[in-house]
């Protein structure tokens, strides 16, 4: 599944594309505190970060202190300018959340059978109908992998156990795993 991350601004608002909002005096509202920042705050230089306390209060933090953009997961946004007149969600998106299944690292034949798993599911339309049934808009279905994606950069989510976590320095959490993207290793890459 693919999520994306999207600016909202006001109808009249100048900013146009997604390349408009980090500039110098632009107020941009974002969650704070959330799992996944679905914003790139690294990579806003010039804009003013505002925080709202949290992800869906982010649009009434934009609206209420009449902020430059609010940025957050598209279905959101969405839903939000559907909720309240005179905002609109600018086209593209600003990044984008592939969602994943994992396994441990070192277990080849778990890993190629949730590769086939998933694209099971995706080719039967299950994922879709699932996402139909939630009424979850904004989010779309990865598109069908090919074997050259596997050989690209992109990056693999893995488990790791919680001695190689902490040799690595990844914070310590509750769980006996970590969740860590990493490239792929040359034998996901051939599987």
């Amino acid at each position: 599944m693919i999520i994306e991350g999207a600016y909202l601004v006001a109808a009249d608002s100048p900013i146009q594309r997604n390349d408009e909002v980090d500039r110098d005096g632009v107020r941009v509202a974002v969650g704070k505190g959330q799992r996944i920042r679905p914003v790139p705050v690294a990579h806003l230089k010039h804009a003013q970060i505002v925080y709202a306390p949290t992800s869906p209060a982010v649009t009434d933090l934009f609206v209420a202190q009449k902020l430059d953009v609010a940025a957050g997961v598209k279905q959101q946004l969405q839903a939000d300018a559907k909720r309240l007149p005179g905002l609109r969600v600018l086209d593209g998106r600003f990044m984008v959340i592939q969602q994943a299944m994992a396994t441990q690292r070192g277990r080849p034949a778990a890993a190629a059978y949730l590769n086939k798993f998933v694209e099971e599911m995706k080719a039967s339309g299950l994922i879709e109908q699932a996402l139909a049934r939630q009424g979850i808009q904004g989010a779309a279905v990865a598109p069908p992998a090919r074997h050259a994606d596997r050989r690209s950069a992109r990056l693999l989510v893995t488990l790791v156990p919680l001695r190689e976590r902490e040799s690595q320095g990844i914070r310590r959490t509750r769980h006996r795993h970590a969740c860590v993207a990493r490239p792929p290793s040359r034998a996901w890459t051939r599987a």
